[in-house]
């Protein structure tokens, strides 16, 4: 599967570091390591950096200047935009299978959590594509706290201790071990019971034949 990724997101760290000087579009993503980042400048795209950054044109030549407060207005808009987006779409897929009037009224009772559900995974989609500092202030302006790797983890359950004490027994009694009619007796193979059948009347035991003959 293949989404679309805003060229924005692309070029935001080059715009990042113009935040003294004004400086024109084609300086401010000269890349000798990526030279190819150049030809973002084509996409119709670009004309949201006036949204990140400060602006000036003067005889047909534009310069920009990185804005921190603008960015992070931009940012909240793309993640209040996706999330009415994923919010609308799964109220679509989720009425394909249920009655209209039962999901409407069902969503009505949980909108609030829904809606922070829908902002909280938007606002993850989109700090994918962003430092590590704009994620942390992005998340701030959300109110969402990041959790550890420790807390997504579930623990597991603490399991009863099977030590119980010993039964009392008086002295002298014969416990399970002491009882030689319960030992486990081995168990005989089909000869040895077939062998058990045969009338044995008259017949001497084989250490007869080994014993010294008077």
């Amino acid at each position: 599967m293949v989404s679309f990724v805003n060229p924005v997101f692309l070029i935001l760290p080059y715009l990042r570091k113009t935040q003294q000087t004004f400086n024109q579009l084609d300086s401010i993503l000269d890349d000798e390591e990526y030279p190819d980042i150049m030809r973002l400048i084509l996409c119709k795209e670009m004309d949201e950096i006036k949204h990140l950054c400060d602006c000036k044109d003067s005889d047909g030549l534009s310069v920009f200047r990185y804005n921190a407060s603008k960015t992070m207005s931009w940012l909240q808009r793309r993640v209040d935009h996706l999330a009415a987006n994923m919010k609308q779409m799964a109220f679509k897929l989720f009425s394909s299978a249920h009655a209209a009037s039962f999901v409407k009224q069902k969503r009505t009772a949980e909108q609030d959590s829904d809606t922070s559900d829908y902002v909280r995974l938007a606002c993850g989609i989109v700090c994918s594509y962003l430092p590590d500092d704009l994620q942390r202030n992005l998340e701030d302006q959300f109110g969402i706290q990041a959790k550890s790797v420790e807390d997504e983890i579930p623990k597991p359950a603490l399991k009863k201790s099977k030590t119980e004490p010993a039964p009392a027994t008086s002295p002298g009694a014969a416990t399970v071990e002491d009882s030689p009619s319960d030992a486990k007796k081995p168990k005989m193979t089909r000869a040895q019971k077939s062998l058990q059948k045969v009338d044995k009347s008259g017949m001497k035991s084989l250490t007869n034949f080994f014993t010294k003959k008077q």
